[in-house]
């Protein structure tokens, strides 16, 4: 008679005494959790609007776009400009990239709350609508004190 089959070992979380396990893991959102780049991406967002006639300020900016992938927003911003480049999303997040890569930084103690999650052997991950491209710049910017292994998926 074969053996029966052990199950997979639980996911480790953090427990509650009443309720048993709370919280298996932590999903960061990286834009303004761990790391300082909203005031970045709409200071380069502003610059390329105002380039093609559409000028706004950073308060109407972050109202209107906060939060969407640059594919997102080409349907609102041809409403106001006109047909864009087919590549304007493609190249404005290689803009954004770069920019990241010397500009970013972390918000503070952003470091210590992924370690402390790590710590308690709790999953975790970034979420972001940027690139892979710029999502990398802005973890590799952290100074290895905030994200460690693989890219994580957007």
């Amino acid at each position: 008679m074969p053996a029966a089959a052990t199950p997979p070992p639980a996911a480790p979380c953090w427990p509650s005494r009443s309720r048993g396990c709370v919280i298996s893991a932590v999903l960061f959102d990286c834009d303004g959790v761990l790391a300082d780049s909203e005031h970045i991406a709409t200071g380069i967002l502003l610059q390329d609007l105002a380039a093609r006639g559409w000028a706004m300020t950073a308060e109407e900016s972050e109202a209107r776009f906060l939060g969407l992938s640059l594919p997102m927003m080409v349907a609102a911003v041809e409403e106001k400009v006109g047909k864009l480049p087919a590549t304007w999303a493609r190249d404005l997040a290689m803009r954004l990239a770069n920019e990241m890569a010397h500009r970013v930084t972390p918000i503070p103690f952003s470091g210590e709350a992924v370690a402390a999650v790590a710590a308690m052997g709790l999953g975790h991950a970034v979420g972001s609508n940027s690139s892979r491209g710029e999502l990398a710049a802005k973890l590799a910017r952290q100074g290895g004190n905030c994200w460690s292994g693989p890219l994580p998926s957007t």
